[in-house]
């Protein structure tokens, strides 16, 4: 995993809940947690020409959507039965997110399915999480607009590499992959001092994060991202 101590950085490279459970929620309507603690992403496909509320492609090129064609870094496909969406390296960078409004010990737990393809590499793509700090009643009109919001810690979780390294030596798998993150013990690993009380997840984020031309025909295939409790 990568992590970033600053959002300034993530401007750069991109160019630029419910509270705790019985506490209420504040601000950014819809963009948090259901009643059963779930946020679920990329469970069905949506238009990426004309995004769905609190969604963001940076760098979005129009006309290239097809799963058919070279020139496009994001599109739709069904993958063995389920929506998926396709990452294709060779046509990156690329970013797609999410605004989110959801504090990490009321939904703390990630998971996401994962699938590489062609001569697509582990780490090709990746998670992108920004936290941000906050207290459940201080939010702002700021926080209710569009585009990558101001973050405090960011977190990449390249596809595909685990922490002992990477899944296998092409990075190719035959069946889909799930990985599965504690997200309070993951921002203590590299935050001890913050207690995860105050730390909200703002962005959910997907991310080719270099074009690699040597390789066109690559895929990397992501699903059913979910936060629960």
């Amino acid at each position: 995993m990568i992590v970033d101590a600053v959002s300034r950085q993530l401007r750069q490279i991109l160019i630029g809940v419910a509270a705790i459970w019985g506490v209420q929620a504040c601000g950014l309507p819809g963009a948090g947690v259901d009643s059963g603690g779930d946020l679920k992403l990329l469970y069905a496909p949506f238009s990426l020409q004309n995004l769905p509320p609190f969604w963001h492609y940076e760098n979005p090129q129009p006309g290239h959507f097809a799963s058919d064609d070279p020139a496009s870094p994001l599109f739709w496909g069904d993958i063995d039965g389920r929506i998926a969406l396709g990452l294709r390296p060779a046509a990156g960078p690329v970013h797609l997110g999410r605004r989110t409004n959801i504090a990490i010990l009321g939904s703390p737990y990630l998971a996401f399915d994962w699938r590489i393809t062609g001569a697509a590499q582990a780490g090709d793509g990746e998670l992108v999480l920004g936290f941000r700090q906050q207290a459940v009643d201080s939010w702002t009109e700021r926080d209710f607009g569009a585009g990558i919001p101001g973050v405090d810690h960011i977190i990449r979780i390249p596809v595909g590499v685990s922490e002992t390294g990477i899944t296998s030596d092409t990075g190719q798998t035959s069946s889909w992959q799930r990985d599965f993150f504690d997200l309070p013990a993951l921002h203590r690993r590299y935050w001890p001092d913050i207690d995860p009380l105050s730390v909200k997840l703002v962005w959910i984020g997907i991310s080719v994060p270099r074009p690699a031309s040597d390789y066109d025909k690559g895929v990397i295939y992501l699903s059913h991202i979910l936060l629960s409790r």
